[in-house]
């Protein structure tokens, strides 16, 4: 829901707000970046993911198939029923879904802002938020990921510590790379 901010949200001040327009990349802030990010590359090598990405996916599928997860899904189906979304999905995480981002004309557009938030796309904003945490499907999806991440490393626990020390090889490379380069 990008363009949700409620009124009484810490993000909605007058300095939260010009803090986000002073955050839009212009086309010479881009170039500036891409300019950087290219001679980062030239100094540094990618980091090491292959472990890290498998580990993840890992997480991840093991939450798509959860017993726990799925069951929590359908009671927040349920519990968003009366919320009236035309194209309400079986699996939280394809929300919002194409009504609501059509309803709210959110496209994101690079350099611009959301339109604001319609008082009917902030209430199920606030329902899918409330039927997350009244279903549990929020906390089984993490402890569904955290499990199945936990048993990819323990399934290769020298291929993870390899990776870890990889990683923390390649920050130290990172830092001093960025310390070079300003």
């Amino acid at each position: 829901y990008p363009a949700l901010v409620l009124p009484e949200d810490p993000a909605n001040t007058d300095a939260a707000r010009a803090h986000r327009e002073e955050v839009l990349a212009t086309p010479e802030a881009q170039s500036t970046l891409l300019e950087c990010q290219s001679r980062m590359k030239e100094r540094l090598p990618q980091p090491p993911m292959d472990s890290m990405a498998t580990i993840e996916s890992a997480g991840w599928s093991a939450a798509d198939v959860d017993p726990t997860v799925i069951e929590s899904a359908k009671e927040w189906h349920a519990c968003m029923e009366p919320a009236g979304v035309i194209d309400l999905p079986e699996d939280p995480m394809l929300m919002p879904s194409p009504s609501i981002r059509e309803a709210g004309g959110i496209e994101m557009v690079p350099d611009s802002a959301p339109p604001p938030a319609s008082q009917w796309e902030k209430n199920v904003a606030v329902a899918d938020f409330r039927c997350r945490e009244s279903s549990g499907w929020t906390q089984a999806r993490w402890n569904a990921r955290i499990q199945g991440e936990l048993t990819a490393i323990g399934q290769d626990l020298q291929g993870f510590e390899a990776a870890r020390l990889a990683f923390a090889e390649w920050g130290t490379k990172l830092d001093s790379v960025m310390a070079e380069l300003g």
